[in-house]
């Protein structure tokens, strides 16, 4: 039998390998022995490239795109200083101009989340340019130990509940639906869909939480809605039909 060509390989089996970045990339153009003084010349984005990305090869794309996003905003923002030249100061006033700056797709100002996500993603970098500590052992020491901003204040938004008429007519339109199949649920699709919008409606459970529950959960849960409900046995019929 004929081995399959590298062409047809590598179609039926794509592998994304780390890839060390060229010095086009990185902006280092000498191999000069690696020093606490060369590292702290280096600008953020080059940080990035030799000291942590080679740690992050089994990370998501939408986490690689975080990062890649942070620089972006840090490079516009701070004027991209040399390593050694970030200061404690330089973090805050970064974070402050978050805040401040509109967003270029629709002029709002940052969200708290949106702002706290960003100074996550910034944490690690900076922490590889501190001293080497247990917590840090391949950090680079070419800052002192600084201090770091705290989390701003998230407003958790009030949860909306279904009013009645529009649980009515969730589950009258739960006739139309066609996913998911009774194949993998076992019930009938309008059925399972009902079920859900009255188990959720009665419960307040999360989503992925209700989804999650087991049999035996699932039947200490109805119980507790029948007893509130006056013991009138009305979810427990439509769970168990």
């Amino acid at each position: 039998m004929s081995q399959p060509s590298r062409k047809q390989q590598s179609k039926e089996s794509p592998v994304h390998l780390y890839r060390p970045p060229t010095t086009t990339e990185t902006g280092d153009s000498d191999s000069s022995p690696s020093t606490p003084q060369s590292q702290g010349r280096k600008r953020l984005r080059q940080i990035y490239l030799h000291h942590l990305l080679p740690k992050l090869q089994h990370i998501s794309d939408a986490t690689r795109e975080s990062y890649l996003t942070l620089l972006n905003h840090w490079e516009r923002l701070t004027g991209d200083p040399p390593s050694d030249e970030i200061s404690s100061a330089m973090i805050f006033q970064f974070r402050a101009d978050l805040q401040a700056e509109p967003k270029a797709r629709d002029g709002e100002k940052r969200s708290s989340a949106t702002i706290n996500k960003n100074m996550r993603v910034l944490h690690p970098l900076i922490s590889l340019l501190m001293p080497r500590d247990r917590e840090h052992p391949s950090a680079l020491g070419v800052i002192d130990y600084i201090e770091y901003p705290e989390a701003l204040p998230e407003d958790d938004p009030i949860p909306r509940v279904l009013t009645h008429a529009e649980l009515d007519l969730l589950y009258e339109y739960a006739a139309a639906a066609r996913w998911p199949s009774e194949r993998y649920t076992g019930i009938p699709t309008e059925l399972w869909w009902q079920t859900t919008a009255v188990g959720l409606r009665n419960c307040g459970a999360r989503v992925f939480d209700f989804f999650d529950l087991g049999r035996d959960e699932l039947d200490a849960l109805i119980d507790a809605v029948d007893s509130l409900q006056g013991g009138s046995g009305l979810f427990r019929k439509l769970a168990k039909r």
